[in-house]
């Protein structure tokens, strides 16, 4: 962990010896945004209106009917861009981490 942290420190010092500007951290990380294709939005279109399945059991659907592979998150993207689903606001509020123990046996050897 300590080697990573100072690695980073050093790409950090090497950037703004460089360039002579601090380096902003925080914008632009992790996978780039695919954007929104009609070719997609269409293909889920059609698989929606003729099997009226989920995201879920279209992802499966489109993979072997159509032989494209959509993820069922942008598919629901797709079909929410459509008017064809929502979000549930039950499933947007975050969980509480609950971490479940069983007690120790008092016939436990030391």
């Amino acid at each position: 962990m300590l080697k990573c942290l100072s690695r980073r420190v050093q790409q950090i010092i090497k950037q703004y010896k460089e360039t002579g500007l601090e380096p902003i951290l925080g914008e632009k990380v992790g996978r780039p945004f695919k954007p929104y294709d009609e070719q997609e939005s269409e293909i889920v279109q059609e698989a929606h209106a003729r099997y009226r399945f989920g995201a879920r059991m279209l992802e499966v659907v489109i993979r072997k009917q159509y032989k494209i592979c959509i993820s069922h998150n942008r598919i629901h993207m797709y079909l929410k861009h459509q008017g064809r689903a929502q979000d549930d606001e039950k499933k947007q509020k975050r969980r509480k981490w609950v971490r479940y123990e069983r007690k120790q046996s008092p016939f436990r050897r030391p």
